[in-house]
């Protein structure tokens, strides 16, 4: 069949292959600064190579302030020509054409994203952040933003620029009475409101000269009391048909309407294409008009485009899903097609949390630029168990890459819990999807069996090389006192239309998604559904614009709901709930449904424990030798008391795994060095100051700073520096705070890199010396002034903050670093001192001697252990080790035990205690004697515990298992996490090592670390990750034997 949305078509002086439009959608996959990346450049390729007519790129900033996510695309700046012309030219080798979209936050970014003041047309309220009424001059500059911006992109060789006015960014800003109160000439009327996005279209259009294609991007309703109506959109259009633009991409909706801008599952296809036929109409078609909306196939496209309701659509999540659409379909594969299911999950739900943008149903999105997995050079017979959507994916992935595949299914059908999903209202095509599923798992040759129930002579029988289990989860069923299996229907059983009749008063306890859909599915069936939820409100657990879709939903249909109210029992024909701050309340109630959550069928723990059949206990204390966690081993042990276990099982396994699991991690840390690690993953001796410390010089060209002190600047900016050195007339000082800065001064900052681009905004033009290199002679550069190293000894300074000494006022000297433990720190006015600090003070020689007077610098003073610190934390430690912690649904509580308890304590007392002024310090030779002699004590006891069988154990076919269990539990996943860590989080080796000896509580391989990688970095990241490790193991452990005995 013969597609109009496939054929070649003009819009306006843009010629495009086809009537396709792939929009601009952030995927924080840039830098921080706004560069093109790898990532982005395969991303957009991809789209291209399936066969869209026109690419636009993400919503890309032109202006600092105009930024709104972490990562997003920028066009700001000279700087970023080279790699937005290697976007360009990848997308154009692969046939389409490409547009920038030019794009203004105003008050849809924050402060934390900027770091910059918002604007907007009016001072208004944006998360946390106020904004600031944009003056004339902000106006104007913003326009000549907008015109350097388009014309960098005409030199990066894009096709056209997309001027976005819709989705609540600035133009439509100044647009929506919303967010414009002005009373000047451009708020008030519609003709003045629309001015700022006139000028823009002339500005970019100046710059541009008049061949170029613009496309306007028009937000033309906005779904919030007050906000910009359709009629005043249209109008609005109307008003800029006269620009010389090339096409309107008519959108709706905005950050407090994101409904629209993103319409989930629950609204209909082709949301937004009668507003863009009504703008279209407004203009008599003088321009080509582009419609949007969740349009998710050639066919639907063509209806509206044969209609006359618009000339060209937007297909953004389709080609998420699928970015072969265009080319499937003009090859008569449309079956082939991977349906988008509009869920937002994993598109603009990640992106509303700060996140990278992926898909739910396309794992490839966000992973474009690495390479497809090769087909096996051995193929394997794949046994997979549940033909749910994960088993489905998983025996596809595997016949591409040359297996075989067995998936065995208990039910009749496929598709795992996707058909219930499809029951409720509004989600009908969900059925689409596990249709698709199983169809592509058919076509690549797996061989599926329904109605068969996997068994372990079946599966002896089948002698497949590796088995997957793929088999879902089970319903949670709450202990609520009366609730007999007779009394209640899971949410489930009803969507299968197992009860209850029409006309029955039910009571759904569980305001989550499946209790709420199955709500709306009562009620159309005739029920009367009354949900009961425990949190604050409904709903809590679906994607924000599936939520708003929900709710209404929920309204529309007239069910009735409570929160924070939870059913304390069930009677004889009713419930009695509990509302907080309320009476109980007696609710009859002739029907019960559970929709309550789900959890796994199969636990880790107990797989491997069954699998393997090793005991619970005996599998307990395996995974604490295996992560050499002590604290964990008592917690267990305490924990199989408390269930009246023996628990010389748990420390014999802790016994066994023990020595490999320390040996494991160095082992792996040795062989990720040997085949993985690239001479750039090593940090160099100083690399954590590195990263945190940047040193610049910068010429004061801002007369903004002229005559203020450098108090007063440091107090007015949000950002974190030293100024070091003043030169002024040839003389170098070190600057109290007290000191003016005046023009043509030029100053050394210490700052971090981070921070070191946006100083240039306070300071002036940034000099091209680089102070970061290592033969800097500061000698040379400080000429009468000296740097010596001062101990900080005084009790009395312990815990002060070091701007409260005013050293620099008083002194006039200049602290640069502070080394603690071997770590370099930045000398920031916040940072706490603390006993055995040592401070790098710079300044004249009489200077530095009256700081010695006031920090101590007697070596001799800190020789003496001080171990109150220590006994205050191991009596504080036992006692918190001894509170029982209770968590919902488990009968016993768990505790941190004698082993975590102290320490929690000791970090918590290493955090505070300085700012308490306790001292906390103790000499290096009674740290290692307490070390040395905990471990001794631990071994020793392990030991006793494991008795007279451990020998015999190791020698028997159980001990061996034990041993390789325990070697696989360390060795497998640090190597998998390293590698992963390093090449995705490009994290480097030495922090790596620290994290992984970290994660699995092995002092003796973090040893083995600091002595073969230089720098302080694995001890760094070591103490970042073990608190938060040690602390999880301690509950989980418990948690598991609980669970599972």
């Amino acid at each position: 069949m013969t597609y109009t949305t496939l054929l070649p078509a003009r819009m306006g002086r843009l010629e495009l292959r086809n009537r396709i439009v792939f929009p601009a959608m952030v995927t924080n996959y840039c830098s921080n600064r706004g560069e093109v990346t790898d990532r982005l450049v395969a991303y957009h390729q991809e789209r291209a190579k399936g066969g869209a007519g026109l690419l636009i790129t993400e919503a890309t900033y032109i202006s600092p302030d105009g930024k709104s996510f972490p990562h997003q695309l920028g066009i700001d700046d000279d700087g970023l020509l080279p790699g937005l012309r290697r976007l360009v030219e990848s997308v154009h080798a692969a046939g389409a054409r490409i547009a920038v979209q030019l794009c203004h936050a105003g008050r849809q970014t924050s402060r934390a994203v900027t770091g910059l003041p918002l604007i907007s047309p009016s001072v208004t309220r944006f998360g946390n952040d106020e904004t600031s009424a944009m003056r004339q001059e902000d106006i104007d500059r913003v326009l000549r933003d907008y015109a350097g911006a388009a014309l960098r992109a005409q030199k990066a060789g894009f096709d056209a620029v997309e001027l976005h006015a819709g989705n609540g960014y600035l133009p439509q800003q100044f647009l929506s009475p919303f967010t414009n109160a002005r009373q000047d000439g451009y708020g008030g009327s519609l003709e003045n409101r629309v001015r700022f996005t006139v000028e823009a279209i002339r500005a970019v259009r100046a710059a541009v000269g008049p061949d170029f294609p613009i496309i306007l991007r028009l937000g033309v309703a906005e779904p919030v009391s007050g906000g910009l109506t359709l009629e005043d959109g249209v109008a609005a259009a109307r008003i800029l048909a006269r620009e010389d633009i090339d096409a309107f991409d008519v959108t709706a909706g905005m950050r407090e309407g994101g409904m629209w801008v993103t319409p989930p599952l629950a609204l209909p296809r082709g949301t937004h294409i009668e507003k863009a036929a009504a703008v279209r109409q407004a203009i008599q078609a003088s321009r080509p008009v582009i419609g949007i909306g969740r349009i998710t196939s050639a066919s639907l496209a063509d209806s509206f485009i044969t209609a006359g309701k618009v000339d060209f659509v937007v297909m953004g999540r389709a080609l998420l899903a699928d970015p072969e659409l265009p080319l499937k379909t003009l090859q008569g594969r449309e079956e082939d097609i991977r349906p988008c299911i509009g869920c937002n999950e994993g598109c603009i739900g990640r992106l509303s949390r700060g996140l990278d943008i992926c898909c739910a149903v396309n794992p490839r999105v966000g992973n474009e630029y690495r390479p497809l997995s090769r087909r096996a050079a051995i193929p394997r017979h794949v046994l997979i168990v549940g033909a749910g959507p994960a088993g489905l994916v998983a025996a596809c992935t595997a016949l591409r890459r040359g297996h075989r595949v067995t998936v065995l299914e208990k039910e009749a059908a496929c598709g795992g819990k996707i058909p219930l999903a499809a029951r409720p209202p509004f989600k009908e095509e969900l059925a689409g999807y596990a249709a698709w599923l199983e169809r592509q798992a058919r076509d690549l040759g797996a061989d599926i069996r329904c109605s068969t129930k996997a068994t372990p002579s079946l599966i002896a029988e089948l002698a497949p090389d590796v088995v997957l289990l793929a088999v879902g989860a089970e319903p949670v069923i709450p202990p609520i006192p009366g609730l007999a299996p007779e009394r209640f229907l899971l949410a489930e059983q009803v969507l299968q239309q197992q009860g209850p009749a029409p006309g029955q008063d039910v009571l759904i306890i569980g305001g989550g998604l499946v209790g709420c859909e199955t709500a709306l599915f009562l009620a159309k069936n005739g029920c009367h559904p009354l949900v009961a939820e425990m949190r604050e409100d409904l709903c809590m657990d679906i994607e924000p614009r599936s939520r708003a879709v929900m709710l209404l939903h929920l309204k529309e249909y007239g069910i009735r709901a409570l929160t924070s109210c939870r059913v304390a029992r069930i009677g004889e024909g009713e419930a009695i709930l509990c509302t907080p701050g309320h009476a109980e309340e007696h609710l009859p109630c002739s029907c019960i449904v559970l929709a309550t959550g789900y959890r796994p069928r199969t636990a880790l723990a107990e797989a491997l424990s069954y699998a393997f059949r090793v005991p619970m206990p005996d599998m307990s204390g395996i995974l604490c030798g295996a992560t050499t966690n002590t604290p964990a081993l008592g917690a267990a042990q305490q924990t199989l008391q408390q269930l009246g276990l023996d628990t010389s099982g748990a420390a014999l396994g802790c016994a066994v795994t023990y020595p490999l699991g320390v040996i494991g991690v160095i082992l792996a840390i040795v062989v990720m060095r040997k085949l993985f690690v690239r001479p750039s993953d090593m940090p160099g001796p100083d690399a954590e100051h590195k990263k945190n410390i940047f040193i610049a010089s910068y010429h004061l060209t801002n007369p903004a700073v002229f005559g203020k002190s450098v108090h007063e600047i440091a107090s007015e900016s949000h950002h974190h520096f030293v100024i070091s050195r003043l030169w002024r007339n040839g003389q170098v000082s070190i600057p109290t705070s007290d000191r003016t800065l005046e023009q043509d001064d030029v100053i050394l900052v210490i700052t971090n890199r981070e921070e070191a681009d946006a100083l240039r905004l306070i300071f002036g033009e940034q000099e091209q010396k680089d102070w970061n290199k290592e033969n800097i002679d500061w000698n040379s550069v400080d000429g009468q002034l000296i740097s010596q190293r001062i101990l900080v000894t005084r009790p009395e300074i312990n815990g002060k903050k070091l701007a409260s000494l005013r050293l620099r006022n008083n002194y006039g000297i200049n602290i640069s670093r502070v080394y603690r433990s071997g770590v370099q720190l930045l000398a920031t006015p916040d940072l706490r001192l603390q006993l055995g600090d040592r401070l790098t003070v710079v300044g004249e020689a009489q200077a530095i001697k009256n700081v010695e007077k006031i920090l101590g610098n007697a070596v001799k003073s800190l020789n003496e252990p001080n171990l109150v610190a220590v006994f205050i934390g191991l009596i504080l430690g036992l006692t918190l080790g001894s509170i029982p912690i209770a968590i919902p649904g488990i009968s016993i509580p768990v505790k941190l035990g004698l082993a975590g308890g102290p320490i929690i304590v000791g970090i918590l007392i290493g955090t505070f205690g300085p700012r308490m002024h306790m001292i906390t310090y103790t000499t290096q030779s009674a740290n290692l004697m307490l070390r040395a002699l905990g471990l001794s004590m631990y071994l020793a006891c392990l030991g006793l515990d494991a008795g007279t069988h451990f020998f015999e154990t190791v020698m028997r076919p159980e001990g061996l298992l034990w041993l390789g269990l325990g070697f696989l539990l360390t060795f497998v996943p640090v190597v998998i996490v390293g590698v992963i860590t390093m090449r995705m989080l490009k994290v480097d080796f030495g922090s790596l090592s620290g994290l992984l000896c970290g994660a699995m509580a092995n002092p003796m391989a973090l040893n083995y670390a600091n002595d073969t990688i230089q720098g302080d970095n694995p001890s760094v990241s070591y103490a970042t990750v073990y608190p938060v490790c040690m602390f999880l193991r301690v509950i989980v452990i418990q948690v598991m034997l609980m669970l599972f005995l």
